[in-house]
């Protein structure tokens, strides 16, 4: 068997994957379909290596999330998703494990456009939600309406003060029985 064979086997379902290029693998590094945890194979599984001991991977990025927690190692294309889905902010810390250096997201060349049209979604989001409130004309209830409405809220308030002293004096009788 050719050593260009290369097989994945996802740790979450134990599913292997391939035989494949090493060029289809990298896609799929890139496209963030490899974990940290998954396993790769060169020698028609004979032996298998956590995917991001594999350079051309270039698995070589930790996020270090809340609690001390690190994810990794991974790619700039599974920090791209992270940042994305709103997973990961501009202030989260990546360690790139090939020189030892921390950086904050928002830093890091590579993440500056993804960053800035997320911004600009949250913007647009929000100034669509300012409208949308500022379009509603029509009050929620009217003068005599707000009276009625009142009305309901204050006697569906005296009939759950009822049941509430109800089901005290139910705890209590079953309190008291069951320290005779």
């Amino acid at each position: 068997m050719a050593a260009t064979e290369w097989f994945l086997l996802k740790a979450n379902d134990k599913e292997v994957y391939g035989p494949v290029t090493l060029g289809e693998l990298k896609l799929w590094a890139v496209a963030a379909k490899i974990s940290p945890m998954d396993r790769i194979s060169n020698d028609n599984r004979a032996s298998w290596s956590r995917a991001p001991m594999i350079p051309d991977l270039q698995m070589d990025w930790l996020i270090e999330l809340e609690d001390d927690h690190l994810y990794g190692p991974t790619c700039i294309a599974t920090i791209e998703e992270f940042i994305k889905s709103g997973e990961i902010s501009g202030a989260t810390i990546l360690v790139n494990c090939l020189e030892n250096k921390r950086i904050a997201v928002e830093d890091c060349p590579a993440f500056t456009n993804i960053l800035a049209n997320q911004e600009n979604q949250e913007e647009e989001s929000s100034a669509k939600k300012i409208k949308e409130v500022k379009s509603l004309k029509k009050p929620l209830f009217s003068g005599r309406k707000v009276e009625e409405r009142l009305l309901l809220l204050e006697n569906n308030i005296a009939q759950l003060r009822n049941e509430v002293g109800g089901l005290r004096e139910a705890l209590r009788d079953l309190k008291s029985h069951i320290s005779r």
